[in-house]
């Protein structure tokens, strides 16, 4: 690259490079949803199951976490979940196929088995 005032060659130094999904700049497409017993005391990653439905998470919570301080949150996915019913106890319920990691944000490597709380 060349000096606009002399014409000189110019020497590099800084490169910087950013990622406008962690920024902020470009929405992660997120577009499949789940729901989640979720307790502030969890890590994250942390891996849970998720529900199709709210309604199915809540009734988890009753039955897995009485008394607890948890709350059920919604978590989205630019993967889709499989879902499947549950057995005995959950057989009304339906959930994903397999546990999920749930992150806190959208700051993570996308990629099939893994979500994010949705913001509140």
């Amino acid at each position: 690259m060349k000096c606009s005032t002399c014409s000189r060659e110019m020497v590099a130094i800084f490169f910087s490079v950013a990622c406008d999904y962690c920024d902020g700049l470009r929405d992660p497409d997120a577009r499949f949803e789940g729901w989640i017993v979720w307790s502030n005391n969890f890590n994250t990653p942390h891996r849970s199951y998720v529900f199709k439905s709210q309604e199915h998470a809540c009734r988890w919570k009753t039955l897995r976490f009485k008394g607890d301080a948890s709350e059920v949150r919604k978590v989205v996915s630019i993967h889709p979940f499989n879902w499947r019913s549950g057995l005995h106890l959950t057989s009304d319920m339906e959930f994903a196929d397999t546990l999920i990691e749930i992150h806190a944000d959208h700051k993570y490597e996308a990629r099939a088995g893994r979500a994010h709380l949705a913001e509140k």
